[in-house]
């Protein structure tokens, strides 16, 4: 998992609800990219839906 894939996790965790364009300002990133670590992280199996739900083993 890469450096930012843990600050978008970190994040989720805060707020599973949370926008990407907050995602985005908070990590001063575009929010197309946010949008590819998030769809990474939901290849991966580490994001398992909408509302970003997260797999338990990172709980």
């Amino acid at each position: 998992m890469t450096e930012r894939e843990l600050e978008i996790l970190a994040l989720l965790k805060q707020d599973p609800l949370m926008p990407q364009q907050d995602m985005a300002d908070k990590l001063s990133m575009s929010r197309s990219a946010v949008a590819g670590h998030i769809m990474n992280l939901t290849n991966k199996g580490i994001i398992r839906g909408k509302g970003y739900i997260l797999a338990k083993r990172l709980m």
